[in-house]
């Protein structure tokens, strides 16, 4: 490290600023126009799922830019003129989380409940493993391959655990928060913050991956300073 470099604080220092990361303004307001969007899931036919389906994107597109960037050393999220994550990284990831927790799902109505609760705990380990890969390589067999879990969490060491302690306990903040708006707001009322607490844990979270690789670059071998690289499905449009 150079010597007049800012000397990078332990992931446990930078708590607080991870968990207030979702509220800088230019995020926030991000996250509050795509909840309100959500609640146009209740129109008719196809076109309630293609606003479920445009609110995960972009909420997944969020989480990868505040990984992303995280780990290059940029600690406040961009304007949304600015943003640079693709949907293709947003579908990457959605797929991830679809490759991991459906077959969990199948197991849990139709097979084991106990294996699936085996599965579930592996899943919660070693999941966040593979969403680092997955942000940082853009490859999703890379990111199913145990053979590159391993190396990554090994040399993670500790804060890896702590950081996946942390986040299964705002998963379960999450679930619990939702289960409660929907006991107290009547019918789709509780939609709109449960969506919010959703999304600004999915960004906090991945936020705090984000923050693991960069405190953690020297162990890992990785230069954070190069320009961030960016996936191969992008396009003009977007």
């Amino acid at each position: 490290m150079p010597a007049n470099a800012t000397p990078i604080q332990p992931v446990s220092d930078r708590l607080p600023a991870i968990f207030a990361y979702p509220a800088h303004q230019a995020m926030l307001w991000m996250i509050a126009a795509l909840c309100a969007l959500r609640l146009l899931n209740h129109l008719p036919s196809l076109l309630g799922l293609v606003f479920e389906l445009a609110f995960w994107v972009m909420g997944f597109k969020l989480a990868v830019e505040a990984l992303v960037n995280t780990v290059h050393g940029r600690f406040e999220p961009m304007g949304a003129e600015d943003m640079m994550a693709t949907d293709g990284e947003a579908v990457n990831q959605i797929l991830l989380m679809l490759v991991v927790f459906l077959p969990i799902q199948a197991i849990a109505l139709w097979g084991s409940p106990v294996l699936a609760l085996w599965l579930l705990g592996f899943a919660v380990v070693f999941l966040p493993a593979a969403v680092m890969l997955l942000a940082v390589d853009d490859s999703l067999p890379r990111a199913l391959n145990p053979l590159a879990w391993f190396p990554l969490i090994g040399r993670l060491g500790g804060v890896y655990f702590g950081a996946v302690g942390l986040l299964a306990s705002m998963v379960v903040v999450s679930i619990v928060l939702q289960v409660l708006l929907s006991m107290v707001l009547p019918g789709t009322m509780a939609q709109l913050p449960g969506s919010f607490v959703s999304l600004y844990l999915l960004v906090a979270g991945y936020h705090l991956l984000g923050y693991v690789i960069h405190a953690n670059h020297a162990a890992l071998g990785l230069d954070v300073a190069p320009a961030v690289p960016r996936a191969r499905f992008a396009n003009p449009m977007e």
